[in-house]
């Protein structure tokens, strides 16, 4: 399962944002719906409003002498609430009859209820002149109040908990989804790095579409493996059942050898037979010893090694053959101890290889460093370093590069320290160590903080 997912990087992951996206087109069609009903509804409040105000003055459009009208007016004004409905009287003479006042302000008729202050939401107001004076009809809105105050609880009460509600399933759901997409991706990781028997745990439906990924992924990596398990075996066979006639070859050879004189043609083709023999028993002994590696044929015993030590072993015994081969080796151990779990002689062997490739592989007069540091050993040389392109493929078995036929060696001396590396668990670094030139090149064997890997150390010698 993967790691415990971060906060950003859950609300970066796809199935939440389009959560997002739809929530968001879901609220705002909501609001449009909502206050489209709203806008409607208000405006038949009004109408409706305006209609009664309608009424109640028709009702009043009738012949009557002034204080007739004021006594009718008077009597509606009992019978009414002037905080829902307010009707005045205004005469001639200035007289007011009714349930509020009016007064004209900027040559308007406006309402005050006797007594009480204004209503927030105002009144609705229609004023007309009937038996010389004038009648005033007022309509409180509260009612449009109400509505305004009815929609907003009901958008906040049904909008925020089903967005809350969505949000809230969604970031499970894209939680999941993360996880899952999470495991694919270490899962890729994992096999890139060549762990091919990393495999998919999907704990998720196998019939969606991420499921459906994890199972071809899975089935990929298990017909990959196969495959590349029947090529190692090939080469394992080939070169376990070629090495013993080579081997009862060279003996032949130098069985032949001896019953020869030493300085004639024929003692020069056999030693050169005896020649391409050894290579030839070299060049099997060593995938012989990458396969065992490689396939954890035996248990690899562990202990804790200073990474200080063995680059002083291998420095003091190449010092001086890369003083014969006009080669300058340097080598500053560091103060501290740098310690890991692994196998000594395997990473001796490895340390081994990169000296002899350096060697072999540099000109004359080239500079190489050991250098050692806590969780790291390497080299470095200022030689003609490998074209990017290729460094990835310089640890394959038997691949050798143009530069590098006409030189001895094999091709399997960085094939044999990538596999020391990754059973070491473990990562192999290649670079250029001038970078602004990208010549040399910087080997680094880059260590965990504690090595678990369990494998069984093979012969050492060098390939």
């Amino acid at each position: 399962m993967a790691k415990r997912l971060s906060i950003t990087r859950l609300l970066r992951s796809t199935p939440l944002r389009q959560a997002f996206v739809l929530t968001a087109i879901f609220a705002l069609m909501y609001t449009i719906a909502l206050g489209g009903s709203y806008v409607k509804m208000r405006q038949d409040l009004r109408l409706s409003l305006r209609s009664q105000m309608t009424q109640q003055l028709d009702e009043l459009d009738v012949s009557a002498t002034p204080r007739a009208m004021a006594a009718i007016v008077a009597a509606k004004a009992e019978a009414m609430n002037p905080r829902e409905t307010a009707i005045v009287f205004l005469g001639k003479d200035g007289t007011q009859v009714g349930n509020a006042r009016a007064r004209p302000i900027h040559g308007q008729l406006v309402l005050h209820p006797r007594g009480r202050r204004r209503l927030a939401g105002g009144y609705m107001q229609e004023t007309r002149r009937i038996s010389g004076g004038v009648v005033l009809v007022a309509m409180a809105l509260t009612p449009l109040e109400d509505l305004r105050r009815t929609f907003g609880e009901l958008l906040w009460l049904t909008l925020l908990p089903t967005a809350g509600l969505s949000l809230s399933v969604a970031a499970w759901l894209a939680r999941r989804a993360a996880h899952r997409v999470d495991a694919i991706e270490a899962t890729l990781g994992k096999l890139a790095d060549s762990q091919y028997q990393a495999r998919v745990e999907n704990d998720g439906p196998r019939d969606d579409d991420l499921g459906r990924i994890a199972q071809r992924l899975n089935h990929m990596a298990s017909r990959h493996q196969e495959t590349l398990a029947a090529l190692r075996q090939v080469s394992t066979d080939i070169a376990h059942d070629l090495r013993t006639p080579l081997q009862r070859l060279s003996v032949h050879l130098e069985q032949l050898s001896d019953t020869l004189p030493d300085d004639g043609p024929a003692a020069t083709l056999v030693q050169a037979a005896r020649d391409e023999a050894d290579r030839s028993v070299a060049i099997f002994r060593g995938l012989l010893q990458i396969a065992r590696i490689e396939g954890g044929e035996v248990e690899l015993e562990r202990s804790e090694v200073d990474l200080r030590d063995i680059a002083t072993q291998v420095f003091e015994l190449y010092q001086a053959v890369a003083e014969d081969s006009g080669h300058d080796l340097h080598y500053s151990p560091p103060t501290a101890p740098c310690p890991v779990h692994g196998n000594r002689d395997l990473l001796t062997q490895a340390i081994v290889n990169l000296v002899e490739n350096a060697l072999r592989h540099t000109p004359t007069g080239s500079t190489l460093h050991l250098m050692v540091a806590p969780n790291c050993i390497g080299l470095r040389d200022n030689g003609p370093g490998i074209p990017e392109a290729q460094r990835s493929l310089v640890t394959r078995r038997l691949y050798r590069l143009e530069a590098s036929r006409s030189t001895a060696g094999h091709g399997l001396g960085l094939a044999l320290v990538e596999a020391i590396v990754q059973a070491h668990g473990a990562d192999l670094c290649l670079a250029a160590s001038d970078q602004i030139k990208n010549l040399g090149l910087d080997v680094q064997i880059r260590f965990p903080q504690i090595s678990t890997i369990s494998h069984t150390a093979p012969s050492t010698a060098p390939v």
